[in-house]
């Protein structure tokens, strides 16, 4: 049962623990919403840098490679044609060297772009290289004959040989350009990758800044809730609670709250309301207890243990004032320390009062006491509380020593009127009340009424006995007449009878 108080009473701290949960989950939700948000701008970031980075390290670094080729071709048509035009003169022989370094360097660059796209398997843009090294090597080999043709046989042999290498030429600008322009447009498509890839990031960046937003406008409107929550389950209530312990200050015990939650605060609405409950109990006992310490009659209570929990000052005051006599009988008696005193301490048979106030059938029960000169009559009742059991017993004290004399000095005079005793009565002046001193008098006063009939009625009664004893003596002369004149008609008959028998004879006899 405990277990389920304990955990009917911590509903509240699990509603409450569930809307901190729920502001909490709001709050890493957030966070996370938050650090996802980082994570993906930071990727973005880091994507646009990298798109930066292959535009630089991979498409302009090809573009300018792109661009050295070109400039090599040009730097081995620049040798070859000064060799032509010179034809060799002042050592401008050298040039072969110089052409056949930049073919080198050429084919280098040209093995570059090979293993680059050899890596990213573009079949395609390696058959182009293919063509372009081929018609590189075509108008290498070409323009190097043209220029030993100059240098041994003189322009007629050289010019022979300039337009196949202008054809040549042509060759490799039709694959060299076009080769040239598309490094170029990579160059393009690398930036406009990264400015797209910044662009996405930048939308990206809006979405998660509406993201951010709504998650929190959520958190917004979880506290809120939150809030709204914990008014409806706790501050409402609670306002509630002190409104009514305001009223129950001002003194309406009738103040309660309503218990609407089977939690912490719907338990302290029901302590509130047994406190409310107990506190007019209360009111309502220090009524009683008013009206009891203002009753003539004098009133004890007992609980089950037969302890005194309770003396009415009307009873006080009727002990104090026997307590002297009371003492003599009960040393330890004391009119103001009865309260808490077992009243087995006053009886002489304790057993015998345990017998009949533990048992509630047995009551309402009464009694006369006579403790040394005292006569109290004592009535004994039952106290139930609300459920029905047996909690106290009240008993109301009454002093009826006087009454008691009384009614033995009533007695007294009443057995004496048989005997003549007309000449006793109550000393009156002894009693200590009022009620029973006018009563003595009374009776005195009575008696003193019937004294003088009473005598005449006593010398009648005597003439009375005298004549009746004159007329029983009359009668008692009469009664011995009468036995002798019967006694005398006895004999005559008995003659009467004997003649009788004899005529009868006589008359037998004759026949």
């Amino acid at each position: 049962m405990t277990s389920d108080r304990t955990l009917g009473r911590s509903s509240l701290a699990r509603a409450v623990t569930r809307l901190c949960l729920g502001l909490g989950l709001g709050l890493a939700l957030l966070v996370a919403v938050a650090w996802w948000a980082t994570g993906r701008m930071q990727a973005s970031a880091a994507a646009v840098a990298a798109a930066s980075r292959t535009a630089r390290d991979e498409a302009v670094d090809l573009a300018l490679k792109a661009e050295a080729m070109r400039l090599h071709v040009v730097q081995v048509q620049q040798f070859l044609t000064d060799i032509s035009a010179t034809r060799g003169r002042d050592g401008l022989n050298t040039g072969f060297d110089e052409a056949e370094a930049h073919a080198k360097a050429f084919h280098e660059l040209l093995a570059t772009f090979r293993d680059h796209y050899g890596r990213r398997h573009d079949t395609e843009v390696l058959g182009r290289l293919d063509r372009l090294g081929k018609a590189f090597d075509g108008y290498y080999r070409t323009g190097r004959q043209m220029a030993e043709a100059y240098v041994k046989g003189g322009p007629s042999a050289g010019n022979r040989l300039m337009g196949t290498f202008d054809a040549a030429a042509e060759q490799l600008a039709k694959e060299m350009d076009p080769f040239v322009a598309d490094q170029l447009t990579a160059v393009d498509e690398e930036v406009g990758q990264a400015v797209a890839s910044a662009a996405a990031v930048t939308q990206e960046a809006e979405w998660i800044r509406g993201l951010a937003l709504a998650s929190l406008l959520l958190l917004g409107l979880g506290t809120l809730l939150f809030r709204r929550g914990v008014a409806r389950r706790v501050l409402e209530p609670l306002a509630e609670l002190v409104a009514a312990v305001g009223r129950v200050a001002e003194g309406d015990l009738k103040a309660e709250v309503a218990a609407r939650y089977d939690d912490e605060i719907g338990d302290l609405a029901s302590s509130f309301n047994r406190m409310t409950e107990a506190l007019r109990a209360a009111n309502d006992v220090v009524a009683l207890k008013a009206a009891l310490d203002a009753a003539s009659t004098n009133i004890m209570v007992a609980g089950r243990d037969r302890v005194i929990t309770y003396v009415n000052e009307h009873a006080r005051a009727t002990f104090a004032r026997l307590e002297g006599e009371l003492r003599k009988l009960f040393p330890s008696f004391r009119a103001d320390g009865l309260v808490g005193r077992c009243i087995d301490d006053f009886h002489s048979d304790p057993a015998r009062v345990a017998a009949i106030i533990d048992d509630p059938g047995n009551l309402p029960h009464t009694a006369r006491i006579e403790v040394g000169p005292f006569v109290f009559r004592h009535t004994s009742s039952p106290v139930f509380d609300e459920t029905g059991a047996y909690v106290a017993t009240v008993v109301e004290w009454d002093d009826v020593t006087e009454e008691v004399r009384l009614e033995r000095e009533t007695r007294r005079l009443i057995e004496g009127v048989p005997r003549g005793r007309l000449d006793l009565r109550i000393d009156a002046e002894g009693f200590e009340t009022e009620e029973y001193r006018a009563q003595a008098r009374r009776l005195n006063a009575m008696l003193d009424s019937l004294a003088q009939p009473l005598a005449e009625i006593r010398k009648a009664a005597a003439a009375v006995e005298r004549s009746v004893e004159e007329i029983a003596s009359g009668f008692q002369d009469l009664d011995a007449r009468s036995r002798r004149q019967v006694a005398s008609l006895e004999s005559t008959a008995s003659a009467m009878e004997e003649m009788a028998e004899a005529v009868g004879r006589n008359a037998e006899n004759a026949h």
